[in-house]
C-alpha cells in the first residue's frame, strides 16, 4: 500500500516537474516579448512612428509630343524626353496600438514577426542630373517649344514616379529588401532581451507583412 501511494506521488511530481519546465520552455519567450518595448527601442523610427525600411533607387523617362498648327499652316510636332534619376522611400506605419505581432512556435522555436504592410513614404528627384533631348518640328523653335514640354513633364514627375512605386510588383520588391532589416532589427531586440539562440529560446525570425499575397489568400 505504501509502496503504491509513494509510486504516485514520485508519477505526481514527474509530471509536475514536466509541466513546470514546459511552462518555462514556453514563458521564457512569452513573459519577455513586449511590441511596445520593441518599437520604443528602434533608434531608426521617425517621430511620426515611420521607420523606413527600403530605399530603391531608379531613373524615371517621360515622354512627350506637342503639335502645333497656325493659320492651317502645320509647324510639326515637337517631341522630348527626359530621364531624371530618383530615389523612392519606403516605411512601416507604426502608429497602431498594437502594429507589430509575435507568433512563436515552440516546437520549431522560429518567433514569426508580422509587420503592417510597405507603403511610399516619399520619393526624391535628382534634377541636378536630369538629362533632356528635344527634337522640335521643322516650323518650330527649339528653346520655346522643347522648354515648354520639358516643363509640362517635369511637373508630372513626382506624381508618376510615386504612383510607379505602389505599384503591386515594386512593393514586392520593396518587401524583399525590408526583410533582412526587419531580421536585424528584431535580432537585436532578441539579444538584448536574452532570448535569441539560447536555450528554450529563439532560434530564428520570419518576418511577414500584412498584405503579403499568402498571407492575404489565407486569411481569405
Amino acid at each position: 500500500m505504501k509502496g503504491r501511494v509513494l509510486g504516485a506521488l514520485l508519477a505526481a511530481a514527474v509530471a509536475g516537474g514536466g509541466l513546470l519546465a514546459w511552462r518555462a520552455r514556453v514563458d521564457l519567450v512569452s513573459s519577455r516579448l513586449s511590441v511596445r518595448e520593441f518599437v520604443s527601442g528602434l533608434a531608426e523610427v521617425q517621430p511620426d512612428l515611420r521607420l523606413v525600411v527600403a530605399r530603391v533607387d531608379l531613373v524615371k523617362t517621360m515622354t512627350g509630343e506637342s503639335a502645333k498648327n497656325v493659320m492651317g499652316l502645320d509647324l510639326g510636332v515637337t517631341r522630348a524626353m527626359l530621364t531624371v534619376p530618383g530615389r523612392v522611400h519606403y516605411a512601416l506605419d507604426l502608429t497602431a496600438p498594437e502594429p507589430v505581432a509575435f507568433r512563436f512556435d515552440r516546437d520549431t522555436r522560429i518567433l514569426a514577426v508580422e509587420f503592417p504592410p510597405v507603403s511610399v513614404l516619399s520619393a526624391e528627384l535628382f534634377w541636378q542630373d536630369k538629362a533632356t533631348v528635344v527634337e522640335p518640328g521643322w516650323g518650330r523653335l527649339r528653346d520655346r517649344s522643347g522648354r515648354a514640354l520639358e516643363q509640362a513633364m517635369e511637373s508630372k514627375v513626382y506624381e508618376s514616379v510615386k504612383r510607379d512605386a505602389s505599384e503591386p510588383a515594386a512593393l514586392a520588391a520593396a518587401r524583399e529588401k525590408a526583410r533582412p532589416v526587419l531580421t536585424r532589427l528584431i535580432e537585436g531586440y532578441l539579444s538584448r532581451a536574452g532570448l535569441l539562440r539560447v536555450e528554450n529560446g529563439v532560434a530564428a525570425v520570419a518576418v511577414r507583412f500584412r498584405d503579403d499575397p499568402t498571407l492575404e489568400s489565407a486569411s481569405r
